[in-house]
Order: structure tokens, then sequence, then C-alpha cells
């Protein structure tokens, strides 16, 4: 009897002291190892898929770990021909790593691709294992994408303008070189007649330009017309080639029509001869040497003091280009005006083009009467001189 109860404690006794074990187990812990167990090497790539271009390199970074310490060789299975792979533990090439118990160590495989590779995902394995058959084997894959045809990009950001023919027309163009290698890239254009183009980068006057390889620049295009031009659409086309590429695109300038006014005498003249005290009429010659019709146009003029001056017609509503008209211009010199010359501005203005001025100038001549009367006291002067030298001369 004694010995059933002694049992029945001892039994007791070993349940209570299993029951923290058992509990700590479900909680999940780590179960003690055991004695004599399969020592294990774990292994992993942070990042087991790359995406690299043609010709490029690309890096793994393998995470590496061992239940006990020990050393691990290193090597690459299922690598493609003409490809390249290499360990590195800091600065130096590896073939093998030194891994300490429960302690996680970083080994980089740098991957580089045969020149003629394709395009596409390549498999292959990073293999770690010890002197006693235990391994980890390691999946990566590296995929190179499609290589894109080398190119040269011209972006207009205006590509149309309008000005007059005294614009000058500004496009800001970007270059882009969109291949592996670095540029010196010409340009050029093709513009209309009647037209000066040049380029401009930082300000300076340029035929070529240096572009590295998946670079841009801008450049500023600057479109000049030479004199008056019709109205109308002028495409210039812009050109940039190197490394035997070309690229081409297309501006436009918009010429708007504008009227230009000049006003002279039939022969181009503009001086003319006025008597002080009398008007004198002069026929002018209002002339559109513009592009577009003129609107609205109005004459006047300056003179010195206490002249008048006057036109015939003072307005006129219409002037189309390359049309003319005569327009009558009175003068009236002072009365008090000594002989001389003399400048009177003529005004032109018209809708939409401001005021454009003319200067003509007038030589002013006095009356011969007062010669006349002037020669006559000075005869009669010299009579009255001569006969009273006369009379007395004799006493």
């Amino acid at each position: 009897m004694r010995t059933r109860w002694s049992l029945w404690i001892a039994l007791m006794l070993l349940t209570a002291l299993a029951l923290p074990a058992t509990a700590a187990w479900a909680q999940g812990e780590n179960p003690p190892t055991t004695v004599g167990a399969t020592p294990q090497i774990i292994g992993y790539a942070k990042y087991p898929v790359i995406i690299v271009g043609a010709n490029e390199s690309a890096t793994f970074e393998l995470a590496l770990q061992s239940t006990t310490a020990r050393t691990v060789s290193l090597e690459v299975q299922g690598l493609p021909e003409g490809w390249e792979a290499e360990f590195r533990g800091g600065i130096r090439t590896i073939r093998a790593v030194y891994l300490p118990a429960d302690e996680e160590v970083s080994v980089n495989l740098r991957v580089t691709s045969a020149k003629d590779a394709k395009a596409g995902d390549y498999a292959f394995q990073a293999v770690v294992k010890d002197n006693q058959g235990t391994q980890v084997t390691i999946p990566l894959t590296l995929t190179i994408k499609a290589r894109k045809a080398p190119k040269l990009t011209l972006q207009v950001d205006l590509p149309t303008l309008k000005g007059s023919s005294n614009t000058t027309f500004r496009y800001g163009l970007t270059v882009k070189n969109e291949s592996a290698t670095d540029a010196s890239i010409n340009l050029q254009a093709d513009a209309p007649l009647g037209f000066i183009v040049s380029f401009k980068y930082l300000a300076k006057e340029i035929t070529a330009i240096p572009v590295e390889a998946g670079s841009s620049k801008r450049i500023d295009v600057e479109v000049r017309p030479l004199g008056q031009l019709p109205a109308g659409e002028y495409p210039i086309t812009v050109t940039a080639t190197g490394n035997n590429l070309t690229a081409s695109t297309q501006v436009l300038a918009v010429i708007t029509g504008q009227p230009r006014l000049n006003l002279s005498l039939p022969d181009g003249r503009l001086s003319g001869r006025a008597q002080a005290g009398k008007e004198t009429k002069f026929e002018f010659v209002l002339e559109n040497n513009g592009s577009a019709a003129a609107h609205n146009i109005k004459l006047s003029a300056s003179a010195p003091g206490e002249w008048k001056v006057s036109f015939d017609p003072q307005q006129i509503d219409q002037l189309e280009a390359g049309q003319k008209t005569k327009v009558t211009v009175s003068i009236h010199p002072s009365a008090q005006a000594v002989a001389g010359d003399y400048m009177v501005t003529l005004r032109i203005n018209s809708e939409g083009t401001g005021t454009s001025t003319t200067d003509f100038r007038v030589t002013v001549t006095t009356s011969t009467l007062w010669g006349l009367v002037g020669l006559a006291i000075i005869a009669v002067a010299v009579l009255v001189v001569s006969l009273a030298v006369a009379r007395f001369g004799r006493r």
C-alpha cells in the first residue's frame, strides 16, 4: 500500500515539472536543440529578380546563416554561356565565406551578361555548401529588357508664331540624344527665300552643340524676315544630325499684313520753296508700301510759329497695299519770316500702326517788290547827293 502511494506521488511530481515546458512550446518558443541534430545552412536573395538593359551588370545581395559555425564555398550553376559571375565580400572577390553560428552574413553576387545576350528572362542558381555535403540553392533570375533603337528627337515649345515683317520669330527647341554614346549635333534650317535662320545657346550663336548620351539641351531658333514680305504662312524645317542619326521638325512663321505709309513729292524730294506771307501748294503723293491696307489715315503737321499748314484731303478712310493717292499740302509762311530754310514736320497716323513723321524743308524767300522799293530809295538818295554836290560845288 505504501509502495502504491509512493508511485502515485512520484507521478504527480513529474507531471507538475513537465507542464511549464509544454506551455513554453505552446507559446512559440524554440525547442532546445537536440544533441547530434544535422546542422543547417539558410540562404536567400533579398532581390532574387533584377531587370537590366543590354550589356549591363546586376548585383544580387545574398543573406547567409548557419546553425553552427563553419566555412562554406560559393558557386554559380546554370549561368548562360559567355556570362560572367563573381562573389564579392566588401571590395574583394571571394569563393568562400565563414559563417558564425546563428549570425547573418551578406555576400554580393555580381553577374554580367554576354554582349550578344538577347532580351528575355535568364534563370540560374547560387549554391552554398560545406565540405560535409550540406548545401543550400538560391534561385536567381536576371531579366534583360529590349534595347531601344538609338535616335535623336526635336521638340518645339510653340511651333507656330505670328508677327509682322519686322518681327524676329524665336522658337524654343529641345534636342534629345536617345542613344548610348555622346554626340556632337549639327544644326541646319531650310527656310523660304527672304528669311535668315540662326541657332543660339546661352545667347551665343552656334551651328552645332554637344549632347551627352541620354540627355538633352535646349536651344533657341531665331527666324528673321528680310524686308517686307507678303502676309501668309512660311514653314521652316529644322534638321539635327549626329552619330549617323537624323531628326527634323517644322516651325511656322505666320506673317500678318502691315501697312507702311510714305509721304513725299512725286520725284521723291522732301524740300520746296515758299514766299513769306504767301500760301504755296505742294502736290504730295501718299503711298502704302506695306503688305496690308491702311485704315483711318489722318494727316497733321508742325511748323514754325505763325505758319499755317493744311491738307487736302486731311483724312483718308482706306489705302490698299501698293496703292497711292495725291495729297495737296498748303504751306503759308509767316509774313515776318526772313529768307532762309525752315523745317515743317508732316505726320501720318493710321489705325493699328501708330504715327510716322516726314520732315519737309521749306526755303523761304521775301517779296521782290520791297527790293525794288529799296533800289528806288537808293537811286533817289544818290541823285540828291549828286545835285547837291553839283550846285554847291560851283561856289
